[in-house]
């Protein structure tokens, strides 16, 4: 069986951007930065053939010219637009938990790994809360940027620490200034 996914590019932020998602309901699966587009699109149909393998189904990515714009990334986080609907087809049960727990975290707002953690019923578990962050296949609408160490240091960010800081700003979110995050 074969799924049809389509993607588009846009620029963010001096990145570019990639949106997967599915044509028939506009649901995102998947969202991307980086700086090179073909890079981008190579590592999404690894990461989507990594996940034929696991789950025996092929996926079939194209190109969809004029879909949903990727300029939509930064009218989404000035709150000129609603975030899309994501689905979550990659990551562990734990992973999918921790994602839908982040989806909880109001733009503006931010959150601790260990608190993550302590909502999920596994106090001890901020490390594998960080490891489902850097996870995330869906950057900035699976909110990750928002989570935080438990001292407000920003912790890591799978797309750089500045991407990071830059988003949490874009949110009007202070963050530390320190180069030792």
């Amino acid at each position: 069986m074969a799924e049809h996914l389509a993607y588009t590019f846009g620029d963010f932020e001096d990145l570019s951007t990639i949106l997967i998602s599915r044509p028939g309901d506009g649901h995102i699966v998947y969202a991307a930065f980086g700086e090179d587009k073909s890079v981008l699109l190579c590592e999404a149909e690894n990461a989507f053939a990594n996940l034929a393998e696991k789950s025996k189904k092929r996926y079939i990515l194209q190109e969809r010219k004029g879909g949903q714009s990727v300029d939509y990334v930064g009218q989404v986080l000035e709150k000129r637009f609603p975030a899309p609907q994501v689905e979550f087809i990659f990551g562990t049960d734990f992973q999918r938990q921790v994602w839908k727990q982040l989806m909880n975290i109001d733009s503006g707002s931010t959150t601790t790994y260990k608190a993550i953690a302590e909502v999920l019923g596994m106090p001890t578990a901020s490390r594998a809360v960080a490891n489902a962050c850097a996870q995330n296949k869906i950057a900035l609408f699976v909110p990750c940027h928002r989570v935080l160490r438990t001292n407000g240091d920003l912790g890591g960010y799978r797309w750089s620490l500045p991407l990071k800081r830059n988003l949490l700003n874009l949110e009007k979110i202070k963050t530390p200034l320190s180069a030792s995050d």
